[in-house]
Order: structure tokens, then C-alpha cells, then sequence
């Protein structure tokens, strides 16, 4: 599996993520849909990084590296837990390394006895000392599957 998606900041959408408006609580509805476990977990990781890119104010000086990459990873008992840990693991490396990492990449997504395990990176130029990126999960995704379309949904909120 190798799904890539880059953030688009001329958009609120895309064919797999539609993000809500932000609301007067500090919070956005995310809604992503694919044909199976990884395309909607990729296009709901695409919309944490369109809101997270939102605010483009990454002021960090620029890595010496023309290109870098932070592995993300989640484990969970569920498609929502994995995908909840892969978000915060996502939110935790543009704090580390700011904006600039612009592109997800899923490597892996297995299914296993015990739940979910993936794996893959934020890939785009590092910042050095990049301000905090003020984004959280507000409560738990729920995942859906209807019509031979899996359909994950959640809500992210402001925290600074």
C-alpha cells in the first residue's frame, strides 16, 4: 500500500475529506471516506494536515536539508483508535518540526488479532524551532462502512 496526498491550501476540500466551518467553540468537522481502511485513514490524516496548515504563519528558520521526513506511527483496538493515535503522532511532529512537513504518506495499515497497527511519514522541508501548531482531536472518530465505502469522522478543536 502507498497512499500520498498533499495539502492544498487553495481548498476546505477534496474528493476524500470535506472539512465544516469552524465553530464559535474553536472547532472543525472533518468527514473522509474511502474504498477501504487505508483510503479513508489517508484522506482523514490529508484534512488534519489542510486544518493544521490553515494558519501558514511558520516563521521557524528553514532546516538545512532541502527535504525531510517524520515517521508517524498508531496501534489501537480499532480503525478510530489507530487512526486518533496516527493523528496526534501527526500533530506532535509539525509541532517538532513546523508546517513545512506538507505531505502524509501511509505506509502500512495491517489488520491484526488484536486491532490495527500503521505506520508511514510526514514528508516536506523542516523548520527549526517552529511555533506550536494549537491542534488537537476534541473527541473520539467514529468509522462508518456503507455502500462498500468506509467513512471516518471527527472533530478537531483549537488549543491555543
Amino acid at each position: 500500500m502507498d497512499s500520498a496526498a498533499k495539502y492544498d491550501d487553495r481548498a476546505s476540500s477534496s474528493e476524500n475529506y470535506r472539512l465544516g466551518d469552524w465553530s464559535e467553540k474553536g472547532t472543525i468537522e472533518l468527514t473522509a471516506s474511502g474504498a477501504d481502511a487505508a483510503a479513508a485513514v489517508t484522506a482523514a490524516l490529508q484534512g488534519v494536515l489542510a486544518v493544521a496548515g490553515e494558519d501558514r504563519t511558520d516563521s521557524g528558520r528553514v532546516d538545512d536539508a532541502a527535504s525531510s521526513s517524520a515517521a508517524i506511527r498508531g496501534q489501537g483496538a480499532s480503525l478510530a483508535s489507530v487512526f486518533a493515535e496516527l493523528a496526534a503522532d501527526l500533530l506532535a511532529q509539525l509541532d517538532a518540526n513546523g508546517r513545512g512537513l506538507n505531505q502524509i504518506r501511509l505506509d502500512g495499515l495491517l489488520d491484526t488479532d488484536d486491532g490495527y497497527t500503521a505506520w508511514g511519514y510526514l514528508v516536506g522541508t523542516a523548520r527549526l524551532d517552529p511555533p506550536p501548531i494549537g491542534l488537537a482531536l476534541d473527541d473520539d472518530p467514529i468509522v462508518t462502512e456503507a455502500n462498500g465505502e468506509m467513512t471516518l469522522r471527527c472533530r478537531l478543536r483549537r488549543t491555543a
